[in-house]
């Protein structure tokens, strides 16, 4: 059996008709081997041009599908989406405005036809790193399409997990949790095959409902990349991994000092002033010495009469904009 016969690429995509209209043109090129794979474009209900371009694509190829979402459910829910119909034994989710190394194809061939369950394909937040090990492959799977996996990791009990963590922004890093968590290893292939090509111009978990974010729930409006990122690698079994994991996504985002104290502040914002106990105690054993002191103290204070008032007085809108200031400024 082939790469082909194995392979299902799902492209997510909402209401970016120019960037979809250059990447279908790109991988349906005779030149690219990917070109007669199994490719469903999953549009988040676009009100844009999107529509007619795939149709247009699928006009002159019969390998292109197109399944378009009743309602805009996010970029979360969109992933979600996508590992849920994913039928292929191997799923790669692509989004559309990414860049694209076909020279380095063969070496994910390779890694299929040597059966590796997951396999990473990208390594711009590797780059730099002494080892490609696992907290810094984890943290290069938050990019979605550098994730090659085998469908038979999604399972019910993964799926349901998937749909839970949708509010986290990463839903894709469940199956990847899952695996890691049963001592499994993730295979990288050596040079890159996809890169980010640009940023969305807006907040992408709420890109379609911005004018309305006022009705989104707390938990949806308050979330950012360092809180969702660390509740979603919370699941780590592995302490000392889990650990190393908050320590990377730190130095990752270039917080040095503010790092631990942000990670801390968000985590407080963003369960409305409700603490979320296991996760904050696990960020503080994991940062250094000279800021764990620090957050236990501030720990202690919100055990104490002082947690109402920093909820419920203008302290927290203070609290609330340090934080706002500090991931702008980094």
């Amino acid at each position: 059996m082939t790469v082909k016969n194995k392979l299902e690429i799902i492209l997510i995509t909402y209401n970016r008709c120019k960037n979809l209209q250059q990447t279908l043109d790109e991988i349906l090129s005779e030149r690219c081997p990917i070109h007669d794979l199994s490719i469903t474009v999953l549009d988040n209900n676009s009100t844009d041009a999107t529509a007619q371009i795939i149709m247009d694509q699928m006009a002159n190829h019969k390998n292109v599908k197109y399944r378009k979402n009743p309602y805009n459910l996010g970029i979360g829910g969109n992933i979600a989406r996508a590992m849920e119909i994913a039928t292929a034994e191997y799923l790669w989710i692509m989004c559309d405005d990414d860049i694209y190394f076909w020279d380095n194809w063969h070496l994910l061939e390779n890694a299929i036809e040597e059966d590796h369950e997951v396999i990473c394909i990208s390594n711009h937040l590797l780059v730099g790193n002494e080892k490609v090990d696992i907290p810094h492959v984890i943290d290069q799977f938050t990019f979605v399409p550098s994730i090659i996996i085998k469908t038979s990791l999604l399972t019910d009990v993964s799926m349901r997990n998937t749909y839970d963590a949708i509010v986290t922004l990463f839903p894709h890093l469940v199956p990847i949790i899952t695996h890691v968590n049963n001592n499994n290893d993730i295979f990288v292939i050596p040079e890159p095959i996809v890169l980010p090509g640009g940023k969305a111009p807006d907040n992408s978990f709420i890109r379609g409902v911005a004018d309305n974010a006022r009705d989104l729930f707390h938990k949806t409006r308050s979330m950012s990349f360092l809180v969702g990122y660390a509740s979603i690698i919370s699941n780590l079994k592995s302490i000392k991994l889990k650990h190393e994991c908050f320590r990377v996504a730190v130095r990752k985002t270039h917080f040095t000092h503010p790092g631990w104290i942000v990670f801390y502040c968000g985590v407080f914002l963003h369960m409305n002033g409700i603490m979320n106990k296991p996760l904050i105690a696990e960020l503080i054993t994991a940062a250094p010495w000279t800021h764990r002191k620090l957050l236990q103290i501030v720990q202690f204070l919100n055990n104490t009469w002082l947690y109402d008032l920093l909820v419920k007085t203008p302290i927290r809108s203070w609290l609330q904009h340090l934080y706002d200031i500090l991931c702008r400024k980094h």
